[in-house]
Order: structure tokens, then sequence, then C-alpha cells
């Protein structure tokens, strides 16, 4: 039996929630004035453009492209060689705009990250879960995968499934969690927000600040620098890796802090100001070492 199926019924509704909230406390914990990069909290590592997946809550199914699109190898070794010389030790989550288990170089892109950091314990990955099989899963362990966050779309006969298939591995139920997002749509298909991707599928905005820009970084397949993972049509483009460390872009980016300068008190920018993402959930730390 899965951690879920014990949880009570107001816990199960925050399980998500909670969880990161016992992720990044100690990464909060952590931080220092005196070392502002500590402020990162997470690196989205957006490594493939490709999907086998066009879900109706996604942009996907809403005229967004499907391309075999990679990050090269070459970008996940600049990557883990800028994050080693901070002695990164947060999130590196891969996640982005396709699905992570097409990324053609996944297992040796873990591998690099984990060679330049071997204390890495965060390495994270979100995965539809429809190439997930028992090998697959022993590689991504033996690579230096630390968590699963598994979405689940079709129905909750997939519990059982992956619930068994993790047990198989030896992978303990701290080590995954199951994502129910084949609820209807009166639902918000099982999210506990839905997220419009900056506008992009339906209208809607909020009238406060976001503090995603103040602890997450979207690294897009190409080495860019994305403002946000919700902003699926890539309008803003803080750097790119190749061309700038990736500390140089977080601290010194002067497109950067142009954006938070606005998104510490309002969204009077674009696209943020068609989004609503509830972007104050995390972060605050984060900004009170920045600004």
């Amino acid at each position: 039996m899965g951690f879920l199926s014990v949880l009570p019924p107001k816990i199960k509704m925050n399980y998500i929630a909670s969880d990161r909230n016992s992720m990044y406390f100690p990464m909060e914990e952590r931080m220092n004035e005196d070392n502002p990069f500590s402020s990162l909290m997470l690196i989205d590592v957006m490594a493939t453009e490709l999907c086998n997946r066009d879900c109706v809550f996604c942009p996907r199914a809403h005229g967004y492209p499907n391309l075999n699109l990679h990050m090269d190898l070459k970008i996940v070794e600049k990557v883990a060689r800028d994050l080693a010389n901070n002695h990164y030790e947060n999130r590196i989550l891969y996640c982005g705009f396709g699905e992570s288990l097409l990324y053609k170089h996944l297992i040796e892109s873990i591998k690099i990250f984990k060679e330049h950091m071997p204390w890495q314990e965060n390495i994270h990955i979100v995965t539809n879960g429809d190439r997930l099989d028992y090998n697959m899963a022993s590689n991504l362990i033996d690579a230096g995968v630390n968590k699963f966050f598994l979405s689940l779309y079709d129905g909750a006969e997939q519990v059982e499934h992956f619930e068994k298939l993790f047990a198989s591995v030896g992978i303990s139920n701290n080590q995954y969690i199951l994502q129910h997002y084949y609820k209807p749509e009166e639902e918000q298909f099982g999210f506990l927000h839905l997220s419009n991707r900056a506008g992009y599928l339906f209208s809607e905005k909020l009238d406060l600040g976001c503090n995603i820009p103040f602890y997450a970084m979207s690294l897009h397949y190409n080495g860019d620098v994305l403002l946000c993972s919700h902003d699926w049509e890539k309008k803003q483009i803080m750097g790119n890796v190749m061309d700038q460390s990736v500390e140089d872009i977080w601290l010194k980016s002067q497109k950067l802090w142009s954006f938070r300068k606005v998104l510490k008190k309002n969204r009077n920018c674009y696209p943020c100001s068609k989004c609503n993402i509830k972007g104050i959930l995390y972060g605050n730390k984060s900004k009170e070492i920045l600004m």
C-alpha cells in the first residue's frame, strides 16, 4: 500500500504542497546573505520539446508544436560545472515542456550532474510514466535520481501499477509522488491550481506579485534561461548558459532583475500580466536574500 492510500482525506488534497514545503524548508535553512546564489532552490531542466501525449489542459492540445529537440550534453556539462563551482545542493528537476523519458540523453545527463556533484541528493524527474518500466526505473536510480513525480492521466488503476513497480525496484514511498491528473474537468483534472500557461490556454490574471524568478531557473533545451516555466511562448530570455555562467545569469542579468523589481510588488510586465499562477507560495526567503 502506497503512502497516499493511508493519508486522511484533508491531507490527500494537499500532499503535493506538503511535499514541497518539506523539500524547500532545508534549502531555506541553508541560505546565507553572504552567498546570494544560495537563493536558487530549483533548476528546471527542460531537456526535450518532445512529448507522446496531448492532454486537453496542456498547450500541446491547443497548437503548441511537438518538436524532436533535445538538450546537447555540452550544455549539461557546462551547467554541471557551473553548479559544482557553487556547491549547489538544491533541486535539479527534469520537467519542462516535454516528456522527460523521451530525452535521448537522459541517463547520460544525470550521470554528468552526479559526477560533478557527488553530494547531490535532489535530482528529481517528472514523467507521465508511459515509458517507465523496471529497467528504466533501475537505470534512473543508479544514475542518481532521488525522486519521481508520476503524472497519472489514465485513471486510478495506475496507482497500483506504479506502486508495485517502485516496490519491485526497491524505491521507497518517500521517493515518489503520484499526481492524480485523471479527474474530470470540473475538478480541474486533479490539479490544485490549473495553470493557464501565462495566458496561452485561457484568460485569467492575479493582482499580486510572483516569487518564481527569485527562486527558480528554467533552462531550455538550447541553453536559454527563460523567465519562467509557465511561459510556454518563451518570450522572455534572460541569457544563455553557453555564453555566461549560471551564477552570472542568476545574479547579474539586468533583464532578470528588471522583472524581479516589478514582480516584487505586482505583475505589470509581460507575460506575467496574463498569468494565473499563485507564485508567492514559495520563495519568500529567496526574495529576502536577493532584494
